[in-house]
């Protein structure tokens, strides 16, 4: 299940970060969140990152779910 949090600005402006799912890149397990932009009334994914569950560092995650890769961040 989806979770979500959103910051908003006085303007309307805002982001939003979306827990997708914990899953297995690589060798890491990892909360996969997606950064979302809203601006203007519309809303824009700005990137996927990853927080590996036993460490908590953090990645940056390219691809789809299945075929995730991470780079440390």
């Amino acid at each position: 299940r989806q979770r979500q949090m959103c910051i908003r600005d006085r303007d309307g402006s805002g982001v939003n970060f979306v827990y997708i799912s914990k899953t297995k890149v690589g060798n890491n397990e990892m909360y996969i969140i997606r950064y979302d932009v809203i601006k203007g009334g519309s809303t824009t994914t700005a990137g996927l990152y990853g927080v590996d569950t036993s460490s908590g560092k953090v990645y940056t995650v390219t691809g789809t779910e299945g075929s995730y890769s991470a780079k440390e961040y």
